[in-house]
């Protein structure tokens, strides 16, 4: 098929294409019939400078959950070093939002809170061990460029996830069945190596009563498949063929495992993380209704009764109780700038003042109250609205960001709910994921504005053949 005769008002018309999105013209192409270059190359190709980088987060995503609390967050910084070198042969600058930069004030006030800590290397220890893994979500967010990236960093999280929910799940019918079975599956070594750190950063009083997987304790192994659980829902709908098959087996896997671990915190949690997931609309929500009874008829009775032992009497409610009153005591004495950061700071004035041998306070906004004080509440609070209002933006975007954005607040909310039992930032892998999810978030909000960006544009385009008499005079 020949051109029709009209190849300067073609010219005019792909000139103002390049202005209006820019997009280089190549002189070389026939734009007739069906030739041209599709849009799928120009914004979704892989740049060669990052392929190394990229492929070692996908590693990353997918082995550290399997692996140790001393080894898995290791993955984080190798990955950043090399995406980091990356950035500096091609040079590339790394970029964050506001979110990312209120976390790093946050992080950097845990540092100097060293100056009144009762255990100042324990402090500098803990905010450099935040910055490490906030270092996931800078390499996260950059490496995204594209939304099939994002989807497959998803899907490859997912993945790792599902894996250690599998081993929980092998653990259980260990327990049941009184087979042996390692649980913690690293909880040997794991006890050997980080016996040895200073202070009480990770507890090695394992408990071997409820499957942990790959983690310390059930309750720390729940927070990181809570964390995870919504993004397997969105792995599900946007991911297609194949890969949509995988993440749905994934979602049953996470819910499963999740009421394995027989922790009453995570069941309400993860209720109010499909209630926030409800409000996708009305197939999403009988869908999800559907499946989340299904689920419950299938599980055993035991679970429903753990939910009904609730009370004062029960001796992990009254020992959080102890916990949380001394907390507050300890609050009222150091009120504006906290205790300094550390579990252990904590840890040991509960043992020498209280009597009261926990490493932690069993609940994360006591434990932020306490070590960081009104200053810390405040800074972390700041972080959280952050979250949110990244969240909402995305989710006004429509379309699939409104799926990612609903999923990020679902998680959000199930690790907050959480966190009114346990302290959910306690270990390397919890900051690990929490982390990457800042990092998928960040990497949502900069694509949705893109891809709305480029909305616009295209509607300037559609209407441009119309100006092309008036361009071409």
């Amino acid at each position: 098929m020949e051109c029709p005769d009209v190849e300067s008002q073609i010219r005019a018309f792909f000139h103002f294409v390049e202005k209006s999105i820019g997009f280089k013209y190549n002189e070389d192409k026939s734009y007739c019939g069906k030739q041209g270059v599709s849009l799928k190359t120009v914004i979704s190709g892989f740049p060669r400078e990052d392929r190394l980088s990229f492929l070692a987060m996908l590693i990353t995503l997918i082995l550290s959950p399997f692996l140790s609390e001393y080894i898995g967050p290791i993955f984080t910084l190798v990955t950043f070093v090399i995406f980091k070198l990356q950035c500096k042969k091609s040079g590339r600058h790394i970029e964050f939002g506001m979110t990312g930069k209120m976390m790093f004030v946050y992080m950097g006030y845990m540092i100097l809170s060293a100056m009144w800590s009762d255990n100042p290397i324990m402090s500098v220890l803990i905010g450099l061990l935040w910055m490490g893994m906030f270092l996931g979500a800078l390499t996260v967010s950059n490496l995204a460029t594209t939304e099939y990236r994002l989807d497959t960093m998803i899907y490859f999280a997912v993945i790792g996830g599902a894996f250690v929910g599998a081993i929980a799940l092998i653990q259980t019918l260990a327990l049941y069945a009184d087979l042996d079975f390692p649980n913690p599956f690293w909880g040997e070594i794991d006890a050997k190596v980080l016996g040895l750190l200073p202070g009480n950063l990770v507890d090695t009083n394992f408990v071997l009563e409820k499957p942990a997987s790959t983690f310390t304790n059930s309750l720390i192994f729940a927070t990181f498949m809570l964390v995870m659980f919504p993004f397997s829902l969105y792995s599900t709908v946007t991911q297609k063929g194949g890969r949509r098959v995988v993440s749905g087996v994934c979602v049953l896997i996470y819910f499963v495992s999740i009421a394995s671990t027989y922790s009453r915190g995570a069941y309400l949690a993860i209720i109010v993380a499909l209630f926030v997931l409800m409000f996708l609309g009305r197939n999403y929500a009988l869908n999800i209704g559907i499946t989340f009874v299904a689920v419950l008829a299938v599980l055993p009775p035991s679970v429903f009764r753990r939910l009904s032992e609730v009370s004062v009497k029960d001796f992990a409610v009254g020992e959080r109780f102890k916990i949380w009153g001394a907390c507050f005591d300890i609050f009222s004495n150091n009120f504006f700038l906290g205790i300094g950061a550390g579990s252990d700071n904590l840890h040991q004035r509960l043992v020498n003042d209280y009597g009261i041998n926990w490493p932690h306070a069993h609940n994360l906004y006591f434990e932020i109250m306490v070590e960081g004080g009104v200053v810390g509440l405040l800074l972390i609070g700041a972080v959280l609205a952050f979250i949110v209002k990244d969240c909402v933006k995305i989710i006004s975007r429509g379309g699939k960001w409104k799926i990612m954005g609903m999923c990020t607040l679902s998680a959000v909310a199930g690790l907050m709910t959480m966190s009114l039992t346990e302290f959910t930032f306690q270990t390397p892998k919890e900051l690990q994921v929490v982390m990457v999810v800042m990092g998928f978030l960040e990497a949502a909000l900069r694509l949705s504005a893109h891809a709305a960006e480029r909305g616009e544009k295209a509607k300037k385009i559609v209407a441009a053949p119309a100006r092309i008499p008036e361009m071409i005079q």
